[in-house]
């Protein structure tokens, strides 16, 4: 796990950013309850960017994927 890059999620919107504390992606996520509870038990994210469109095309990039798994948490926008 590389623990110089960090993941936050509230419930739509995710947030990765790198060790610079720059972002790698800032944007909505459509993640179903299951994806959020997993992510609150197990406090990681894995990464994948390549060249695909979905889970499928991995054979194909296969040799052209870069993966990473990423400390996250979840956070709640509702406190002040």
């Amino acid at each position: 796990m590389r623990r110089d890059w960090a993941a936050a999620f509230d419930g739509t919107r995710l947030l990765v950013t790198r060790p610079d504390g720059a972002a790698w992606y800032d944007g909505p996520v459509a993640a179903a309850r299951e994806w959020t509870r997993a992510l609150r038990a197990h406090q990681a994210l894995t990464l994948a960017t390549g060249a695909f469109h979905t889970p499928f095309d991995f054979p194909a990039a296969q040799g052209r994927l870069s993966v990473l798994t990423v400390p996250a948490r979840l956070v709640d926008t509702h406190t002040h």
